[in-house]
């Protein structure tokens, strides 16, 4: 049973009140030309864990690594599915507010670091086999910072293994990082290889960004099969409905 049910989105707001006591110089994060002494308080003020609701590490840990927005979560709403199935949902912060919103939410997770005391709605602990075994077409996919180490395979069976024409994806992707990865800190490059292969981006809404990250949400459909026309390859994307 849900011990921290959540119908308001506390944590945009404590987002604000934590980025509103940030140093002056956040925005040269990790920039060569920053002193040496500002680049370690920066970490410092990054990596502190108090005071809890002014602290960027306990916020991620007590609510989720993305901010979620209204404009977002109306975005998820909006997909034409019968059920969300949110796979990696960590302590389900974004799931209990779509489910707080009346859409049909399931969430499951391989990992159970989280007490249950910490949980915004119910996680279900399983692994990618869970898709296989529950998901149908109708079914929406959720990708929310699914793989914790660059080798990890999770995202990337969650999305093979999905049968739904649409993915809603929150994190960072190839190319929108400022890490030394490429593909980011949230999803594997064999997840994001596998995505790429079989969907398409049709709706993008920016997120709140910590100072070292680059997230944002995306809405993946599925592509049709190839059509050949004048030569050259084409698929089929539905449209996303706004909402």
């Amino acid at each position: 049973m849900a011990v921290n049910e959540v119908k308001v989105n506390e944590y945009e707001e404590k987002y604000k009140a934590c980025m509103a006591q940030k140093p002056d110089y956040t925005d040269l994060f990790c920039a060569p030309h920053l002193e040496d002494h500002k680049q370690k308080e920066l970490v410092k003020w990054l990596r502190r864990i108090e005071p809890t609701d002014k602290s960027v590490e306990a916020l991620q840990a007590l609510y989720a690594f993305s901010v979620p927005t209204e404009y977002a979560l109306q975005t998820v709403q909006a997909l034409p599915c019968r059920r969300l199935m949110s796979c990696g949902g960590g302590a389900g912060y974004w799931e209990a507010l779509l489910l707080s919103r009346g859409m049909n939410v399931v969430v499951f997770d391989r990992n159970d670091s989280y007490p249950e005391e910490m949980r915004h709605t119910y996680v279900i602990t399983a692994n990618e086999q869970y898709v296989s075994d529950e998901g149908d077409v109708n079914d929406a996919l959720m990708l929310a910072w699914p793989d914790a180490m660059p080798d990890s395979l999770f995202g990337f069976e969650c999305v093979k293994r999905f049968k739904g024409s649409w993915i809603v994806h929150v994190g960072e992707l190839f190319g929108e990082s400022i890490t030394g990865n490429p593909w980011g800190q949230s999803t594997s490059q064999a997840c994001q290889v596998q995505l790429a292969k079989d969907f398409r981006v049709v709706k993008r809404v920016s997120l709140p960004q910590w100072p070292h990250q680059r997230d944002s949400l995306t809405i993946w459909s599925r592509v049709s099969k190839p059509v050949e026309c004048d030569g050259a390859v084409f698929h089929y994307v539905s449209p996303f409905p706004s909402p």
